[in-house]
């Protein structure tokens, strides 16, 4: 169970980063309320960006995988 967790937050780390790297996620901190001791953090996804990335991925890998179909089929 504790090796499934681990793995389950590796996985959570890659999406992470590479959502932050790709422009995923984007953190803000807006003004602080002068009368309190709280810290406000918003996070904004920007679905659009990740859909699309998915789209490129999919066409990608199923071009990849014609152009292994042919070669395999050439031998």
């Amino acid at each position: 169970m504790f090796s499934l967790l681990r793995w389950l937050l590796l996985l959570v780390v890659i999406v992470g980063a590479v959502g932050w790297y790709r422009g995923w996620f984007t953190l803000s901190n807006p003004q602080p309320d002068a009368k309190s001791d709280k810290v406000n953090i918003s996070v904004s996804v920007d679905e659009g960006k990740v859909k699309a990335d998915i789209e490129r991925a999919k066409r990608k890998i199923n071009e990849e995988a014609k152009q292994l179909q042919d070669r395999t089929k050439a031998k």
